[in-house]
């Protein structure tokens, strides 16, 4: 009852009792014979009884008023019958429904901890509004979780989910009861920021439970003085949950419950894999639920879904209130993809919508309208429109499929263009909704930059995404591309250089815009196109310093060529760069005496040279490099103690000096000075854990080489596991350069693993960095050819040791296989990959059949080794092991 039970006395209440108290009083005065005293008594008794008696009637009739009017705001959670099992009702079967979170029978799996974690929260009895976030993919479990929630909470607590702002507070105020509120969807509610305004000054226990599927995407909507509801303690991440036997055993707890509920016999239990190993909770469900219908679905989450629309449609089209040529699931497809694109409060706001569908171009309003309210009777709304189409995957499987024959769907107006760019986002959270992007971004080219823009604020991040985004073209031009679309930025960058060539051709600007295109190829992992780029910035700037020796242009080619030489050395081994390298430090050192802060220039060009002669071979003098760099950067630090840059030289020099004594077998050394650059990439990630996070790693496996070298397994295992640590912190972990690093720092623990005996730990750990090396290589073939191939050859030889000598040579097979057509072209960059791989794989043929096959193929290895620069150290050494191995097999 309301607690403010007061306002419900009314004067006419209070007219009425004093009418009746006078009647009853002169009754009462007539009967005892004109006594007043006791009529007067009696007739305030009577006024005060019949005041009381009315005033209980208005607070309950304000009561039940109040209640209804919740009803209409906040949608009950729970209550109402289960829909009728399939083929038991003279009415079609509304499938779907069965699927919700209200009417699944289906127990919840593995979120009791969760559950009371969000139960101890409503009941702490602290009055007013307290706000939660569930956060997790579609078919996670968000909605269930806060279905169950309603179903353990006390009697007196009404739950229900809002679909609107308006009149929410007011109804909530008016009954008292405490309440749980769902807002489904929350990154679609356009309603939200209304909602919680109007709640935030209540006194009533409210807890508001917004489920989303982004983690930020919801949060502009609040106003900047109720973001402060929302610590990180009051975020719910919902992952999924569960291993292989897990998802089986559900499964099939899932189908008896379905057959139970529907009266049938559930299907004979099977010991097989059933589904995706990746499949959600709610996936689940609908194998379950088509199951017990007699379907047999593969893994494919796509394949699922048409069946479950197949079904669904066939019952929708045996209503007799839908015209007959809109019966077919081709149709019916395309009215709920018209309702999901365009979601409509009204009966007459839907018709209309259909109209954008060609089948409905001409057809009369009472028709479309008859459509349109059987529509709204069959999908209800939920908060910001979306449909209650559950589950929520098969409504955008309906509106991925239709698309593609219905481009009409998707030519939106200037109003709506963002709205879709938010269910773009959401979609392709689902990889396989990436489809819809470009036939959204094509039929849409004056609303483009707009979808584009709402799908970066709000779509996770992925390559593929990125990818996709770039066919919108010309409208990326105006646009601010966030970290890390490399692809949309090189995209956006080639539109304008090409532009500039036109009408600016040969100046700085055109320069710099090409610079930067090479830097963004490079980051995308596209080596060979940055380097020409490169390469024509570098004419630009030589052109522009020899007409015009200025300082400012002969600092633009200082520059550029610095940029072309670390470029270059990622992509040769030539001797004929160190060429290049020459002239970069030349032209550097010219402009240094005017320009000090091209310091670090040098010290860049000094450290392209001292990698290079590394990848020759030519030890000694990287070395003679690296304690050059050394001198030049600490004298740099001393200068400049607050510029964390020349600490990352700093750094940078100890690692790669490190990298050149371990060749030249100074091995404790190395270790000495890889230890001192983790040592400083440690101190600088304190500082900035986002910004230094893959130094550190970098520097943490060039300390595990080194004490790899120094056979301290263990030591060099921890440094490992302390970069894969690091790699799992949530920074850019879709980049290039991440994967890069991940795959390297998987391969590296298992050569630590390996040695210390921990084989089948050590082919785990292989396998997983040939995943990803496996993902990258077809992005960017000239970039990881090599890296693959050091992988496969990994794997070999810890299959080796675990006697698993078939499945070794398959390795290592398809490492030769990779790397002989591309030797013929880049010699200098696969020959000693080549040769090593040839030296692993004829061990493993030794341990099998020993004989001429391991010789020949040793044989092949040393001769390879042979064509390389006899100067190098590392080639040397090869050399012998190989030989001492060919006499040993000839003894």
């Amino acid at each position: 009852m309301s607690r403010h039970w007061w306002r419900s006395f009314a004067a006419t209440d209070a007219v009425a009792s004093i009418l009746l108290g006078a009647v009853v009083g002169a009754a009462t005065n007539i009967l005892t014979g004109d006594n007043p005293t006791t009529a007067m008594a009696v007739a305030l008794a009577v006024a005060l009884l019949a005041l009381a008696v009315l005033a209980l009637r208005r607070v309950r009739s304000d009561l039940q008023a109040a209640r209804a009017a919740r009803r209409r705001v906040l949608i009950p959670l729970l209550g109402g019958p289960p829909p009728p099992p399939p083929g038991t009702s003279s009415e079609p079967t509304n499938l779907i429904e069965w699927l919700s979170a209200k009417n699944t029978p289906t127990r919840m799996w593995g979120r009791s901890k969760v559950l009371t974690e969000l139960t101890d929260w409503c009941l702490d009895d602290s009055p007013g509004l307290s706000v939660t976030a569930l956060i997790g993919d579609a078919a996670v479990g968000k909605t269930r979780l806060v279905v169950e929630l309603a179903r353990k909470l006390p009697d007196n607590w009404y739950t229900g989910r809002a679909i609107t702002a308006v009149g929410v507070a007011e109804a909530v105020e008016a009954c008292g009861d405490p309440c749980l509120v769902l807002v489904d969807d929350a990154d679609l509610a356009d309603h939200l920021a209304a909602l919680v305004m109007a709640l935030a000054p209540t006194t009533v226990p409210v807890r508001l439970v917004l489920c989303s599927r982004s983690p930020t995407a919801w949060r502009p909507q609040l106003p900047e003085e109720l973001r402060h509801v929302l610590t990180s303690s009051s975020t719910i991440h919902l992952t999924q949950v569960g291993d292989v036997s897990d998802l089986h055993r559900w499964y099939w707890d899932a189908v008896r419950a379905y057959a139970e509920a529907w009266k049938v016999p559930a299907p004979p239990e099977t010991r097989g894999p059933v589904g995706g190993l990746a499949d959600a909770i709610g996936v689940i469900q609908i194998r379950a639920l088509l199951t017990v219908l007699g379907h047999t679905t593969g893994p494919a989450l796509s394949d699922l879904l048409e069946v479950l629309w197949q079904e669904t449609a066939n019952r929708w089209s045996a209503d007799t209130r839908l015209p007959a040529t809109v019966r077919s699931p081709a149709a019916l497809a395309e009215i709920v993809a018209a309702q999901v694109l365009q979601p409509a409060a009204t009966v007459p706001e839907s018709a209309e919508s259909l109209r954008r569908l060609p089948r409905f171009a001409s057809t009369d309003t009472a028709v479309l309208s008859a459509i349109a309210e059987w529509t709204h009777d069959r999908l209800p709304k939920t908060c910001g429109g979306y449909l209650d189409l559950h589950p929520q995957l098969l409504a955008e499987h309906l509106l991925r499929t239709t698309v593609s024959r219905v481009p009409a769907l998707i030519d939106v107006g200037a109003g709506e263009a963002r709205r879709l760019g938010t269910l773009i986002a959401r979609m392709v959270r689902n990889p396989e909704n990436l489809t819809m992007v470009e036939p959204v971004l094509k039929a849409n080219p004056a609303h483009a930059a707009e979808i584009v823009t709402a799908v970066f604020e709000h779509a996770p991040y992925s390559h593929e995404l990125d990818s996709a985004l770039v066919t919108a073209g010309s409208a990326l031009t105006s646009l601010t591309i966030p970290h890390p679309y490399v692809q949309c930025r090189c995209a956006q960058l080639k539109s304008i250089v090409n532009e500039m060539r036109e009408h600016s051709p040969g100046t700085e600007e055109l320069a710099v815009l090409v610079s930067e295109l090479a830097e963004r190829l490079q980051e995308a992992g596209n080596l060979t196109e940055a380097v020409a780029h490169q390469d024509e910035t570098v004419r630009i700037a030589r052109a522009l310093a020899t007409n015009d020796p200025s300082l400012r242009n002969r600092q633009l080619l200082a520059l550029q060529l610095q940029r072309h030489c670390a470029l270059l050395t990622r992509t040769t081994k030539s001797a004929g760069l160190l060429t290049l390298i020459d002239e970069a430090e030349a032209r550097t050192r010219d402009v240094l005496p005017e320009t000090p802060e091209f310091r670090l220039n040098l010290v860049d060009v000094i450290s392209a040279r001292a990698f290079t002669l590394r990848e020759l071979g030519r030890f000694a003098e990287a070395f003679t490099q690296d304690t050059t760099l050394l001198e030049l950067t600490i004298a740099y630090v001393h200068d400049n103690q607050d510029d964390a840059d020349g600490y990352r030289r700093v750094a940078n020099t100890y690692s790669g000096g490190a990298s050149t004594l371990r060749n030249l077998d100074r091995i404790p050394e190395a270790a000495v000075w890889a230890l001192k650059a983790v040592d400083i990439f440690r101190f600088l990630h304190g500082t900035d854990i986002e910004k230094y996070n893959i130094d550190l790693v970098i520097s943490l496996l060039n300390l595990n080489n080194a004490l790899t070298a120094l056979e301290k397994y263990q030591e060099a295992l921890d440094a490992a596991d302390e970069a894969l640590m690091l790699l799992g912190l949530p920074f850019h972990t879709n980049t290039v350069e991440y994967a890069d690093n991940l795959a390297t720092t998987l391969g590296n623990r298992a050569f630590s693993l390996r040695h210390l005996g921990r084989h089948a730990e050590a082919l785990q750990s292989a396998n997983d960095a040939l995943a990803v090396l496996r993902k990258l290589h077809p992005r960017y073939p000239d970039t990881f050819l090599g890296n693959l191939a050091r992988a496969l050859q990994t794997r070999a030889i810890v299959l080796r040791h675990l006697d698993r000598h078939e499945e070794s040579l398959w390795s290592s097979t398809e490492a030769l296989t990779m790397l002989t057509p591309a030797i013929t072209k880049r010699p200098e960059l696969y020959t000693l990959y080549l040769a090593e791989i040839l030296h692993t794989h004829a061990v493993t043929m030794s341990k099998t059949a020993p004989g001429q096959g391991a010789m020949s193929v040793l044989t092949a290895s040393l001769d390879l080794l042979r064509g390389l620069p006899a100067d190098s150290e590392r080639i040397t050494t090869k050399v012998s092991e190989v030989e001492e191995i060919l006499t040993r097999l000839t003894r």
